[in-house]
């Protein structure tokens, strides 16, 4: 595993912000809490708290990975905050990958559970999310086999990968 480095409330105007960073080439995710606060009628939810995620990558517009991490990270917020605790309310995440050198979803989710907490947003326990890959196996090669699961690989490893999973 690399080392982590997790900093709280590096943004004022947030009402709870964290900067995660993992790794020595580093993946850095920022994330930023707004709310609950009211919100507009058509996104309003009269039983619990609507949950928007707004996921930025580095540089450039969302790619289709990037919607399905922001669509993933909404719904383990749903499972996580006590939703019910704040009906007709909102809760706006904003998630900005600031570098991406493997993990960055275990990132986001780890800085957002901070800046959760930061806030002060009641949730059923806290969030901890961890990325594993498992290397291909090539012909005649028993190097994959020697190797087994990678827990917080790099850019370079996931790409190399027969498979990426990240769980919380």
């Amino acid at each position: 595993m690399r080392q982590m480095k997790t900093e709280r409330n590096p943004l004022q105007r947030a009402e709870g912000s964290a900067r995660w960073e993992q790794g020595t080439h580093r993946s850095v995710v920022m994330a930023a809490v707004y709310g609950p606060t009211q919100t507009q009628a058509r996104k309003e939810d009269v039983d619990k708290l609507a949950i928007e995620v707004c996921w930025r990558p580095p540089f450039g517009l969302q790619t289709p990975a990037d919607v399905d991490a922001e669509r993933a990270l909404r719904r383990t917020l749903e499972q996580i905050v006590l939703t019910a605790k704040y009906p007709r309310l909102g809760l706006r995440v904003v998630v900005q990958v600031i570098s991406a050198d493997g993990a960055v979803e275990a990132c986001a989710m780890n800085a957002t559970c901070h800046a959760l907490m930061d806030a002060g947003v009641e949730m059923f326990g806290t969030l901890v999310a961890a990325t594993v890959a498992i290397p291909k196996i090539i012909d005649g090669d028993t190097a994959g086999d020697a190797l087994g699961p990678c827990a917080d690989p790099t850019e370079d490893e996931e790409r190399d990968a027969a498979a990426v999973g990240t769980f919380a």
